[in-house]
């Protein structure tokens, strides 16, 4: 009798760390050394931070990790208590799906 196969354990949830000396957020591969998604903000406005760059490995796309990274800039931007331009496509986009998120939307100037 053939014993089943024992299923695959769930993959480990990606990790988003926030560089704030370098104005990033990031989910790395798992040696650490190789960026897989990173979203990238400027700061240098008081009180708002304008998202403007995000990006995603071709070889990690279609996993949700740029999903993962902005949702993770988001929540760090409320605890933060500052506002975002959302001058990155992505964001704008993945703002319009997010409702609960649009009071940390900053006005443009």
């Amino acid at each position: 009798m053939t014993q089943p196969e024992a299923a695959a354990p769930p993959a480990a949830e990606p990790h988003v760390e926030h560089l704030a000396e370098d104005g990033r957020f990031r989910i790395a591969d798992g040696s650490g050394g190789h960026d897989v998604a990173v979203l990238e903000y400027d700061d240098r406005t008081p009180g708002v931070w304008d998202l403007h760059h995000t990006w995603t490995d071709p070889s990690h796309r279609g996993r949700g990790l740029a999903d993962r990274v902005v949702h993770s800039a988001m929540d760090a931007t409320r605890t933060a208590e500052v506002r975002v331009l959302p001058t990155c496509s992505y964001v704008a986009d993945w703002l319009s799906g997010h409702p609960d998120y649009q009071d940390l939307v900053a006005s443009r100037p």
